[in-house]
């Protein structure tokens, strides 16, 4: 896998070295990071008024560390060698 490499730079597997990637990558990449990371921060207070503020944030980071959790087990077992998965 082309992102798990310890040497990037040299690293050509991926068909691409560091030097050949475009600038704009990285700044739709850091773009896309800004903005999800300003939608967990915004979701977490709620805009209108509800009975128990406390309640809502409690619930919206509990669904948050859900999906993480739920991702990080996909990628997990997704990515174990074959001999594993049986």
């Amino acid at each position: 896998m082309c992102a798990g490499s310890q040497d990037v730079e040299r690293d050509t597997r991926c068909g691409v070295t560091l030097e050949d990637r475009h600038p704009g990558v990285r700044a739709a990449a850091l773009s896309g990071f800004l903005m999800t990371l300003l939608y967990i921060v915004l979701s977490i207070f709620p805009i209108i008024d509800v009975p128990n503020p406390w309640l809502f944030t409690g619930k919206v980071v509990a669904v948050v560390g859900g999906l993480e959790c739920a991702g990080t087990a996909y990628y997990w077992r997704a990515t174990r060698p074959l001999s594993d998965k049986e």
